[in-house]
């Protein structure tokens, strides 16, 4: 699976109505996610399959460009000169990534309220429940479900599973307009459309 991206627009959505990202940092980003991995494991009548591959696959500028209104920024070239036509990139995912996008996964979900919250935590939290049908955590499950820093490979420590906490609980109001609800103690609940997946506390 494939996708054309205006970068602009990428830039301009994740940023999230603050300062503007530079486009080093979406580069950044889109080069993290050729590194992560996705591990799937399916069933059919017969046979059950394993697969280990890159979320990203690929990320080409692409030839195809879009052009824009004048005096509306597009791209500068190389030789500081306004270009009137933005070029574009060709995202493609791995197998194993396109296969959950397209017959698995709920990914329609409100983009500009997750990526304006104020902690990572919080954006990794939403997005997690966002992808389940049901989620009931306790705190330090849910960092762990995330794989929040801190929290893995016995590198917990007391100052940072306050700080994470309190970072949580000052996202809360923005989780809840999406459905999910944050409890005083940490504890992150979700009932409602998801993936079909349903993670309960302890599996």
């Amino acid at each position: 699976m494939s996708v054309m991206v205006d970068p602009y627009r990428l830039r301009k959505a994740i940023s999230a109505g603050r300062t503007m990202l530079p486009y080093a940092h979406i580069h950044k980003l889109l080069r993290d996610l050729r590194l992560a991995e996705v591990e799937m494991e399916w069933h059919s009548t017969k046979r059950s399959y394993r697969s280990t591959d890159a979320i990203i696959a690929t990320v080409v500028e692409s030839t195809a460009t879009k052009r824009v209104a004048t005096g509306t920024f597009a791209q500068r070239s190389e030789d500081g000169v306004d270009k009137d036509y933005r070029d574009m990139l060709k995202i493609t995912f791995g197998q194993g990534m396109t296969r959950l996008l397209r017959d698995d996964h709920n990914v329609h979900y409100a983009l500009n309220t997750v990526v304006g919250m104020k902690h990572g935590l919080s954006q990794a939290i939403a997005r997690y429940c966002l992808s389940h049908r049901e989620v009931h955590e306790r705190f330090d499950g849910i960092c762990e479900r995330v794989g929040w820093v801190g929290f893995n490979a016995g590198r917990k420590t007391a100052s940072a599973s306050r700080k994470a906490k309190m970072e949580l609980l000052d996202d809360a109001a923005a989780l809840a307009t999406l459905g999910i609800h944050v409890h005083p103690n940490g504890s992150v609940h979700r009932r409602g459309p998801g993936s079909g997946v349903t993670h309960i506390p302890g599996r």
